[in-house]
């Protein structure tokens, strides 16, 4: 019973005075949990929030249930995180160094985030809602994102900062918050890129149903939303192989909630199962290949099959709902060439991150 009491009792971490000069604190797991936590009701509240533009169009009042409940979680964490700095202050440390590493960030974040959700809601109250393309694009919006991101990186940052410190890499269980955070991190970088991303939505641009009057209109939007999505979603699972030594099933519980999250926007199943269905064999590659940074060839190979698997699975998703690969109105050289062209991208980001840091000269 120990094992459990322990972490629970250190969710602040208060030392005396004598221990803290210089040093900064260590974030335990029971505090990223009940972060990690609060961020989910943070990210579930904003991809209601978002669903209800899609459903039923612009809100009508800045007091809806879904502003309440991303505003609420918001606050709470403001309020987390303003109380373990206060405490840790009061325990010795000083006062730049008194948040666990990430933290730090994270209260930035939150405080930014309140001030552009002001401007937002008083902007919505003097001058109306955005609407359809607009709410994707707005520069309040966009500070909300960017902010939001940035509340989300705090717990990888700490479990970085942690495995840093011990020289031992995490269990699955003491990864499970971070995973957690960084499928939320992908789904908050999908929503303004929404309206670009041909998977995880229900209205790719390659498809018949929705092929646009223009071809060439079409063909661009689609090739080009490829070329965006492996850039992001490969550059994550990159940057983590680079970082981390990871625990089996990293890669589907991450991307398992990011499908989630795109499931809870649009009432529809797929996404979860495209996206779970890639992180288990992202794993499955994962497990194979044992790729770092400084194995330059299984680095990059994770990179290539990764992507080839990521867009074999979407494609082969839409044509298993839709009824054949003649859903399709891409011709052959578009269809698989668009993902050598992902491929190739994937690749060249794999050899950039795996590129040794630059020696410094003596002398």
């Amino acid at each position: 019973m120990t094992h459990v009491v322990e972490p629970i009792t250190t969710l602040f971490e208060i030392r005396n005075r004598a221990e803290t000069v210089g040093e900064r604190p260590l974030s335990t797991l029971a505090f990223d949990w009940l972060y990690v936590s609060l961020s989910l009701l943070l990210t579930v509240g904003i991809m209601m929030d978002v669903w209800s533009h899609l459903t039923f169009g612009p809100d009508q009042s800045i007091f809806n249930e879904y502003h309440l409940l991303f505003y609420g979680s918001m606050s709470a964490l403001l309020v987390l995180l303003s109380g373990l700095l206060f405490n840790n202050w009061r325990a010795g440390y000083p006062l730049g160094i008194a948040l666990p590493q990430g933290y730090g960030i994270g209260l930035l974040a939150t405080i930014l985030f309140s001030i552009a959700g002001v401007i937002d809601l008083t902007g919505h109250a003097l001058f109306g809602f955005e609407s359809d393309v607009e709410a994707l694009t707005s520069p309040t919006h966009l500070l909300l994102f960017i902010t939001w991101f940035l509340i989300l990186f705090a717990p990888v940052q700490a479990t970085r900062a942690r495995i840093a410190a011990t020289g031992q890499p995490a269990s699955f269980v003491q990864s499970l918050p971070m995973m957690l955070a960084y499928g939320c991190m992908m789904a908050c970088v999908h929503i303004p890129l929404m309206i670009y991303f041909p998977l995880g939505g229900t209205q790719p641009m390659m498809l018949q149903m929705h092929r646009p009057d223009n071809d060439f209109y079409g063909l661009v939007m689609g090739i080009s939303g490829t070329f965006l999505q492996t850039a992001v979603l490969l550059g994550f699972a990159l940057w983590l192989v680079r970082e981390f030594k990871l625990p089996r099933f990293s890669f589907t519980v991450a991307f398992g909630f990011y499908g989630l999250f795109l499931t809870l926007l649009q009432d529809w199943q797929m996404p979860w199962l495209m996206f779970g269905g890639f992180g288990l064999m992202l794993d499955l590659l994962y497990a194979l290949l044992t790729p770092d940074a400084t194995r330059r060839m299984r680095y990059v190979t994770f990179a290539l099959l990764g992507t080839i698997i990521l867009w074999v699975i979407g494609y082969s998703t839409f044509a298993l709902v839709e009824g054949g690969f003649n859903t399709f109105y891409y011709s052959g050289y578009n269809l698989y060439g668009s993902i050598a062209q992902a491929t190739t991208l994937a690749v060249l980001l794999a050899y950039l991150m795996s590129m040794p840091a630059p020696q410094k000269k003596l002398g």
